[in-house]
């Protein structure tokens, strides 16, 4: 998942642009669930502090740095939505719902307001 949305929201940028499956490079890596964590994300860091934005980000990048270079390619749409129903699988789901929680204990409180 990515997390972009938390610098722009932060700094004032009124464009969002983070969706980057596969670091950006393969072509059906990306599906409308990444959108929909980065416009959360957005929504949790709205009106916060930037000191506060920039301990969870570094937080974060801590946690995914050294991976980086090896992280596994994922998979492609059609393994992640029922491709009939345009909905995520309950597997692509249990991906959402850890990243989530990592947010949720970074800090970020969106998704216990609802």
């Amino acid at each position: 998942m990515s997390y972009g949305g938390e610098t722009y929201t932060a700094s004032g940028r009124e464009v969002l642009s983070g969706v980057a499956a596969s670091k950006g490079v393969a072509t059906n890596y990306t599906t409308g669930l990444e959108a929909r964590m980065m416009a959360e994300v957005a929504h949790a860091v709205a009106g916060m502090e930037t000191e506060k934005v920039n301990e969870i980000l570094d937080k974060l990048v801590a946690m995914y740095e050294k991976d980086y270079k090896t992280a596994p390619k994922g998979k492609p749409f059609e393994e992640c939505y029922d491709v009939a129903g345009l909905v995520p699988t309950e597997e692509y789901l249990a991906v959402y719902d850890e990243a989530v929680k990592i947010l949720t204990g970074l800090g970020l409180d969106y998704w216990s307001k609802k």
